[in-house]
């Protein structure tokens, strides 16, 4: 059926160009008229910090409205924020914001003493809106631009003025397009090196944009109706991109061989899609139940983030075995043609051979060797400092306005100011005592060890809810933080309410990433379990194996163990950090994590899926299982290490984007993918294989003795 396609394909070539001409253009209409905005709002039902926001929404929704902090801060030490010349450009400024849409109500810090620092150079003011972020014109954007604009004035006068709080947060954080473009270049290189032909290196790039940019599409019309972070469409282009060039190199690369051996472009597109093309099917696959996967955590922002980068996976699926067959049918014979030099000189892999041959003749110690160094990466795992942390002001780009405003509010009022937490406080009916027995409940809770301060409570008009904030003393990436909101729900609360009815949430960001951090813990078994074995059923269909998909499960999960080891190493414990423009030791992002493991297991089978299918033809060839797995990696191993480091490329280029979130997924991916095709698939793979022989290719129902036996 595969073969069938690719014949088809590259035979009616100007057909199938047409339909995705056609496909592109219509997604495109449809992405200007009717797409949606990304945003940062999370929501997480079912948890307190959910109930809490909900409760608010419902009985007090003048206090549900977004907010935003302007940070103002005075350039020259002699000139105090309450200078009269100070007060006047604030107060001018709040003017201002007081007449945009949207906002309820401006709190001068000529209003709040609490609001002044100590050293009386910065200053907060309170930006109150009548609607929620999500509420607002396009998702708050519009809401930050005009705040942006009318601060414009007070900069002009000589203060510093930044904006923070949860509106601010909420924006997406600039890219920079050239770090991209540095990275496709790269790609294209290291095309150019592999494939050795001038008429061929350029397909998988065009192939993967194309499937990018139709993924892309889709993603704008989902955000329409869905709530999708800014984050998913970063994710989806990075990984759309690495493994559309990777997909495109299999199949590319397989064809121009097919043309070279002397067949007809028809029979090469043919050939190209039954093998290369099958690989690329499981391999994708394998990625997509990896993220669908995430599904069963029920948090919508992971949810979101899973069907956009499905989105897009899907798209260079589908152009990896229609549209690059068509345009390979269109160039013909000439893609053997135009060689470059060492292409010339040197048309086979001898290097890939020998090195096939050294590591089969020495299984044992490559098998062993392998896994000592992923597990020693591994060790910062399991000494237990991975942990996972909140989206905070601090993660923006250091030269953002969310950063600047987070250093300067933390700096001057604590680093706990930035990120307060929030309590809601459900009131008896008829309770005359309720506003004694809050202000006890926030006594309590203000003498709570890592406790800086807690705010006056505000009631609502009918008196059945109350709400006040608290500010931690650490920062919200501190582990005190997150312990904090534990110690506060489960030690200081339960007796500071006991017989008086009241009903205490606390909620926030950093208790909604506490939460959220308990649901990926409360479900990530289950989750791991369902990606382990729908991959497992869908290797061993493929390969008609037991001990393969076994292998390739194993393998994967210590990979991905070692990938975390490293990446704790670097952004948690600081080994090397500054070189990635990281100002400050920080968690895993808790909304990245279990999204990171999904893409990290699907994209460690890529490279296990191509090897393993070369080994399977050539164990057909003779039923010689130890040649299989020196010829077939041999034969692959060329086409791998290219297709990773492409792939490290890519991903690598996101390291040196703006921002802290962006450079965690960067990062992470391109030293799972290093992992994974120098270590896992160039050393332990073929060793396996060759230790396990004939045993790895026995499938139920099949005589012991045909194992070994060519098979059809």
């Amino acid at each position: 059926m595969l073969a069938a396609l690719g014949r088809a394909c590259a035979r009616h070539h100007w057909v199938v160009l047409g339909v995705w001409a056609s496909v592109v253009a219509v997604l495109l209409a449809l992405a200007v008229s009717f797409g949606g905005a990304a945003d940062n709002v999370f929501t997480l039902p079912g948890s307190q910090s959910q109930d809490a926001l909900d409760l608010l929404q419902e009985d007090f929704p003048a206090a549900a409205g977004a907010t935003a902090t302007v940070v103002y801060h005075t350039t020259d030490a002699s000139t105090p924020v309450t200078d009269a010349s100070v007060e006047s450009a604030i107060e001018s400024a709040g003017q201002t914001i007081a007449g945009q849409p949207d906002v309820e109500r401006v709190v001068d810090p000529s209003e709040d003493p609490s609001a002044v620092s100590s050293n009386g150079r910065t200053a907060l003011q309170t930006v109150l809106y009548t609607e929620s972020i999500d509420l607002l014109p396009e998702r708050g954007a519009k809401a930050f631009d005009a705040l942006e604009d009318a601060v414009e004035p007070a900069r002009s006068a000589g203060l510093d003025v930044h904006l923070g709080g949860p509106l601010s947060g909420a924006q997406p954080s600039p890219l920079d397009d050239e770090v991209v473009v540095i990275g496709l270049i790269a790609a294209l290189i290291v095309l150019l090196i592999a494939l050795g032909t001038w008429w061929t290196f350029l397909w998988p790039v065009a192939g993967a944009l194309v499937g990018v940019l139709v993924g892309r599409t889709l993603i704008e019309l989902l955000e329409r109706v869905v709530d999708v972070p800014t984050i998913s469409g970063v994710a989806a282009t990075m990984i759309g991109l690495g493994v559309g060039i990777d997909y495109g190199l299999f199949v590319v690369g397989r064809y121009k061989q097919a043309v070279v051996d002397g067949r007809s472009p028809e029979d090469a597109g043919a050939e190209a899609i039954a093998t290369s093309g099958r690989a690329v099917l499981t391999a994708g696959s394998t990625v997509l139940v990896a993220l669908l996967a995430l599904l069963v955590f029920d948090i919508p922002a992971v949810t979101a983030i899973a069907y956009a980068v499905v989105l897009v996976v899907a798209s260079v699926m589908a152009v990896a075995v229609t549209l690059q067959p068509a345009v390979l049918g269109l160039i013909g014979q000439r893609a053997a043609a135009g060689k470059l030099p060492w292409e010339r000189r040197k048309p086979s892999n001898p290097l890939g051979a020998r090195w096939a041959t050294l590591v089969t003749a020495h299984a044992h110690l490559a098998l062993g060797a392998g896994l000592a160094l992923l597990l020693v990466l591994a060790i910062p795992v399991f000494a237990g400092d991975l942990r996972l942390g909140p989206v905070s002001g601090s993660l923006y780009a250091t030269d953002s306005t969310q950063y600047k405003a987070s250093q300067l509010q933390s700096d001057a009022f604590g680093p706990g100011s930035t990120d307060p937490f929030l309590v809601v406080v459900e009131v008896p009916a008829g309770d005359t005592d309720a506003q004694d027995q809050v202000s006890a409940l926030r006594t309590a809770i203000g003498d709570t060890a890592g406790v800086a301060s807690v705010s006056p409570a505000e009631f609502n008009s009918a008196g059945s809810l109350a709400v006040f904030e608290l500010t931690p003393t650490a920062g919200a990436q501190a582990a005190a933080t997150a312990d904090l909101v534990s110690t506060i729900r489960d030690d200081t609360i339960p007796p500071a309410v006991a017989g008086t009815g009241l009903t205490a949430l606390v909620s926030g960001a950093n208790a909604v990433f506490v939460d959220l951090d308990d649901r990926i813990g409360e479900r990530l078994v289950w989750f791991i379990l369902i990606v382990l074995v729908i991959a497992f059923v869908i290797l061993a269909t493929v390969f008609r194996s037991l001990l393969i998909p076994a292998k390739a499960a194993i393998f994967n999960v210590v990979t991905i163990l070692a990938t975390y080891g490293v990446f704790v190493a670097v952004f948690t414990l600081g080994w090397g950090r500054s070189l990635l423009g990281v100002p400050m030791d920080v968690p895993m992002l808790s909304l990245l994590a279990p999204v990171v493991f999904a893409v990290l297991f699907g994209l460690s089978n890529d490279y296990e899926v191509y090897l393993v299918s070369r080994m399977r033809e050539e164990h057909e060839r003779d039923g010689d299982a130890v040649r299989a797995a020196r010829v077939g990696h041999a034969a692959g191993s060329r086409v791998v290490i290219a297709a990773a480091l492409v792939m490290i490329f890519v991903f690598g280029s996101y390291v040196f984007q703006p921002g802290t979130v962006v450079k965690e997924f960067g990062f992470a991916l391109a030293v799972a993918i290093l992992l994974d095709a120098l270590v896992t698939r160039m050393v332990m793979l073929p060793a396996a294989m060759t230790i396990g022989g004939r045993a790895m290719w026995w499938w139920p129902g099949r005589r012991r003795a045909d194992v070994g036996a060519p098979t059809t």
